[in-house]
């Protein structure tokens, strides 16, 4: 879907429906009215309600799943209305994106501004294609998540080290920056007339793929091992463009995708795909345990095709160890990862972070947990793959120091589990994972500035010198506001996610004071009472402004993420100071992942550029640590029935509160209504002035969360019979909502 990686010519590349220098011979028009190809491969289902992981553990992944609506999947995309312009405005104008020229099969680098703008003009002199965009850890990332099945069997979800995961800042697909597989998000935007010739997918991955816009036609081949042979022949022909694969085969499915429609396509079907009019879809590849023969069978064929190093799985055979580190992990309980020693950390703060390591490990432990077939066949193909290799082709990772015990302790592990059954093995719940405590510290790579908090500082004194010789330290938080231009903007409540079922106005109780999820601003602006903290001057351009052509940036008022205060390029040229050259202000320490946001160039000078780091919202934190809860105990998406959850509110403000915009985020503990409960008790009795709140959070089948509360907890025998209002302030000092951290001087409230 994302790489088509087994064609021989172009690997990565895209042909298109208009004839080259006539050297297709055969009419794609005549494919897409042929009655040939009527094979009935694909599952076609209205939602999807019911589908989960028990079924897949007790049916396989064999066929091509099609969903006409996304109910139920647990899926999560932005509506309709989002566009070329909007996936702009979220990766970064600047960011470069890798583009096919079809007449010429030239490989072009464009940035998303360039893209955009050649993409919307309805007058394209040339024929670009973009299908290899993968956003994560971009603001887009946020607002895309993969349905529940497939981040329940997702390899890299399940077995990647998270430690690694959160070193990932680079949002580019450059192996020199990658610490995992960057392969779960890709956006793909396609004119029409799009044609996608014959391939499989990398490294034999599954592929979900959602069309918002535009439409889809697929042609599919099954993984039979006769149509793997015909496959390799037709690839190393080099003559793809003389004959149609599907008619090579002795069956062979088009079927048409519609927006709204889910895809999923299954491990090594061959399949080519046409775009009629312009799209624009949602997918991501994944590796899991319901197939490893495939998957095996597809990197055999990638490497009797030859297929180049840079349009193949990242990081292919390092994920297979760490696979099978986890499943002796699980149930075993033998750890084979050893977090490596951080550069500058000394051996106590190693010993004491190895310490909380092993007891985290220890919550991942699954005994008696049953494996189905497929994984155990799976397992020893794996042995027999990984065994025989040399040292120097095993690409071994660096915190596995034991490989050949880990090998040991696998097949150790396949003669314990021989005798599993295929019904104890169905139970809608993961085999592998990693303990909650590491997870819930990996969501942070979600990388998106949701309305960072600005600083300022107090104007000068009268009689001061005009111009400041350095910054001063005082600085003061600004929130950002809706821009009200942006996609999420302009879009109406879910009413499905946690935020809108606690809304008072569709019967919550108003507890968690957010707006919904999928409304949450991805490009906040400044507010209008900012203003620059060397002028004090509010001089500031709105969007509209900046597309004019005599839009100058030095006058423009800037944010910067480190230090937070607010000011103008023009002005940061004028401070007199021995240690900071004037000169050194340029367009590259500005970023497009906010607008007017930058490293000014005093943080920059002063080595602070790297402490730049993006923002995220503690309402969308909330969420992450609920969806995580649920992925984990198989509770998510596809699953009949009702599943409850349970989390605690604090009852006080913290001292970001507004009363108007809603700001304040309560934190939530997530679990079953035992220890849940106990969680709060237990809260409650160590601050006698925080009064808990219990929240019942109920998620159904089609994952519509409805919220209830129990009466709230009298107040404190200090703050009995003082008005609300008043108690509140009085909190406003205090620790908030059960957390360790003072929220008083976090920048991350906005409105």
């Amino acid at each position: 879907m994302v790489r088509p990686g087994l064609k021989r010519k172009t690997p990565d590349e895209e042909d298109y429906d208009p004839l080259i220098d006539g050297q297709r011979e055969w009419d794609l028009e005549e494919k897409l009215n042929s009655t040939n190809y009527s094979a009935t491969f694909v599952d076609v289902r209205d939602t999807g309600e019911g589908f989960g992981l028990a079924e897949l553990q007790r049916d396989g992944f064999r066929n091509p799943l099609l969903f006409k609506n996304k109910t139920g999947l647990g899926l999560r995309v932005p509506s309709e209305s989002f566009n070329v312009a909007d996936v702009k405005l979220m990766v970064g104008a600047r960011r470069p994106v890798d583009v096919m020229d079809v007449r010429t099969q030239q490989a072009l680098v464009m940035t998303m501004r360039q893209w955009t703008d050649y993409y919307t003009d309805p007058n394209r002199d040339r024929i670009l294609n973009v299908i290899s965009l993968e956003f994560s850890h971009t603001k887009l990332d946020n607002y895309v998540e993969s349905p529940t099945v497939v981040r329940q069997i997702d390899w890299i979800d399940r077995a990647w080290p998270p430690y690694l995961r959160e070193k990932q800042m680079d949002a580019l697909n450059s192996m020199d920056t990658m610490f995992y597989p960057k392969v779960r998000k890709y956006v793909l935007m396609s004119v029409a007339d799009c044609y996608t010739d014959w391939h499989v997918d990398m490294g034999g991955t599954s592929v979900w793929y959602h069309i918002l816009r535009g439409r889809k036609v697929f042609w599919l081949v099954p993984p039979t091992e006769r149509n793997f042979q015909l496959f390799e022949q037709w690839t190393l022909s080099g003559r793809q463009d003389a004959t149609f694969f599907g008619d090579m085969v002795e069956k062979c499915q088009r079927v048409e995708l519609e927006p709204g429609n889910t895809f999923f396509i299954p491990t090594g079907w061959m399949h080519a795909v046409y775009t009629p009019e312009d799209s624009l879809v949602f997918g991501g590849n994944y590796l899991h345990s319901l197939n490893i023969k495939l998957q095996l069978r597809v990197w055999e064929l990638e490497e009797k095709t030859r297929v180049k190093r840079q349009f193949r799985f990242p990081l292919f055979m390092q994920l297979h160890w760490y696979v099978l580190a986890r499943y002796a992990g699980c149930l075993m309980r033998r750890e084979h990862v050893v977090p490596p020693r951080e550069e500058g950390e000394d051996l106590a703060a190693y010993a004491e972070r190895m310490a909380e390591y092993g007891t985290e490990l220890k919550n991942s432990h699954q005994p008696g947990q049953a494996l189905t077939q497929a994984e155990l066949q799976g397992l020893r193909l794996l042995l027999q793959w990984l065994r025989p290799l040399p040292p120097n082709r095993r690409e071994v990772p660096a915190d596995l120091p034991e490989p050949d015990r880990l090998l040991d302790d696998i097949q150790e592990l396949l003669q314990e589990h021989a005798a599993d059954t295929p019904d104890a093995a169905c139970t809608g719940a993961p085999v592998i994972r990693w303990p909650a405590g590491m997870l819930k510290e990996a969501a942070g790579h979600v990388r998106q500035l949701r309305g960072g908090a600005s600083a300022g500082g107090r104007g000068r004194k009268s009689g001061g010198a005009a111009r400041p010789s350095k910054l001063p330290a005082d600085k003061f938080i600004h929130r950002r506001v809706r821009c009200r231009l942006c996609e999420p903007c302009r879009r109406q409540d879910c009413r499905e996610c946690v935020f809108c079922a606690d809304m008072v106005k569709y019967g919550g109780h108003g507890i968690l004071k957010q707006c919904c999820i999928q409304k949450q601003c991805i490009a906040c602006s400044l507010p209008a009472k900012a203003a620059c903290f060397l002028c004090r001057d509010a001089r500031k351009f709105n969007e509209v402004e900046k597309e004019e052509d005599n839009y100058d940036p030095d006058l423009d008022l800037f944010e910067c993420g480190v230090c937070w205060r607010l000011l103008h390029p023009d002005c940061v040229r004028q401070l007199e100071t021995a240690d900071f050259d004037p000169a050194f202000v340029t367009a590259d320490l500005r970023s497009d992942q906010m607008p007017n946001y930058w490293c000014c160039p005093v943080c920059h000078h002063a080595g602070k550029a790297d402490q730049l780091h993006p923002r995220i919202s503690k309402g969308l934190k909330m969420l992450l640590k609920l969806e995580s809860e649920q992925v984990e105990t198989g509770q998510a998406g596809g699953r009949a029935g009702k599943e409850n959850k349970t989390a605690m509110v604090g009852a006080a403000a913290s001292a970001g509160y507004d009363s108007d915009n809603g700001a304040d985020e309560p934190s939530i503990i997530v679990g079953d209504g035992a220890t849940s409960t106990a969680a709060a008790t237990s809260s409650a009795s160590t601050s006698a002035e925080v009064k808990p709140v219990i929240i019942k959070i109920t998620t159904s089948a089609a994952g519509t969360a409805t919220v209830a509360a129990a009466p709230n907890h009298r107040a404190s025998a200090g703050a009995r019979g003082r008005p609300a209002r008043k108690r509140r302030r009085t909190a406003k000092a205090r620790a908030a909502f059960g957390s360790d951290e003072d929220d008083s001087d976090d920048p991350d409230f906005y409105a």
